[in-house]
């Protein structure tokens, strides 16, 4: 089974999914998405800032989001952008997407392979998903084709020391530190 496919059923299931759960979110809960979206922009409060996410230059903007998780960041960008894409390996994330925004375009594709012309995008969004792609380097150089020449590319993939990674799994985050230090950096 090709990665693609087996990253496709794997994401299925929503990101944030454990969380909701964890937030007491239940199926049909009217103010599910409200509740997830606050607990996700106060665990992570840099994505509401200007300084990260341009929010105020993108009201004009043509936005394409890579990986969408349990849709917080598309929700927010529904409010603020003039047209946004949003786009997900798999099938639930891109439904879920439109199920709770207005004005969102969903598309089921790899973010190593984007079915969108070269310089289509005024801005490309991609948080916590390319790292998953198995390429790296392919998955980014696509986000680049697509966004046009002076357009905006926000990234962010996970390392092994950030402070969510601390505080979520401190022991196992200290021992990745710890192997580091005595010439091991692969070893987990």
């Amino acid at each position: 089974m090709s990665l693609s496919r087996l990253n496709s059923d794997y994401w299925n299931q929503l990101c944030g999914s454990r969380a909701a759960q964890k937030l007491g979110i239940t199926a049909g809960d009217p103010n599910a998405v409200a509740i997830f979206d606050n607990w996700f922009f106060d665990f992570y409060p840099y994505l509401a800032s200007e300084k990260f996410v341009p929010w105020s230059s993108l009201r004009s903007s043509r936005v394409l989001e890579v990986g969408l998780g349990y849709g917080s960041l598309t929700r927010r960008l529904d409010t603020v952008a003039k047209h946004i894409v949003s786009c997900d390996i798999s099938n639930a994330p891109v439904v879920f997407s439109q199920m709770t925004t207005q004005h969102v375009v969903g598309t089921q594709a790899s973010a190593c392979d984007l079915p969108f012309r070269s310089d289509s995008f005024d801005a490309v969004i991609s948080l916590g998903c390319l790292h998953h792609t198995g390429d790296l380097r392919g998955s980014i150089r696509e986000c680049l084709r697509v966004v046009r020449p002076g357009g905006t590319l926000i990234i962010m993939v996970y390392n092994r020391y950030s402070y969510k990674r601390l505080i979520v799994s401190p022991i196992a985050t200290l021992q990745s530190f710890w192997h580091e230090l005595r010439g091991d950096p692969w070893r987990k």
